[in-house]
């Protein structure tokens, strides 16, 4: 009856093992594949500010589309408890920051000004799952080129 016993309980730790594993690795991955998927952004974003001007009126304006995957809360993933981006003031730099639960945050700085419905700053983090990125390279409010960011879900 004891090795029964110990059977069961060395079962159960065994498996609560394994489920704490389970979680973390899918953590580990939603965070490789975030930090991935904001490079793509940055590629794109820097690639259009930097090789782009400004469409003349009355012309769409030029743009670059991103189809992306964002993590999203499952067996094999997770989804980020905060993923923002805030435009760095008076320089044409735009800060990426995320962080996963139970996680250091991360960030990344992308050389090109973001926005998103005007805001200088905003956040990501209630998208998951397919997301397609529209930026295109508009005339910020002081009249200087800046990457508007839409997203469609």
């Amino acid at each position: 009856m004891i090795r029964y016993a110990l059977a069961v309980a060395l079962v159960v730790a065994i498996l609560g093992l394994a489920a704490a594993a389970i979680d973390h690795g899918a953590t580990v991955r939603s965070e490789t594949d975030l930090a991935a998927t904001v490079e793509r952004i940055d590629a794109a974003a820097v690639d259009l500010y930097e090789n782009e001007a400004l469409a003349l009126v009355g012309t769409p304006p030029p743009q670059r589309v991103l189809e992306v995957t964002l993590p999203n809360e499952g067996y094999t993933s997770a989804a980020p408890d905060r993923f923002a981006l805030a435009r760095a003031p008076e320089e044409n730099a735009t800060s990426v920051s995320y962080r996963f639960p139970g996680r250091a945050e991360r960030g990344h700085v992308i050389d090109a000004p973001l926005v998103r419905a005007g805001e200088r700053r905003f956040r990501l983090d209630g998208y998951t799952g397919a997301v397609t990125l529209f930026l295109r390279l508009v005339p910020g409010s002081d009249g200087r080129p800046v990457v508007s960011v839409t997203v469609r879900q």
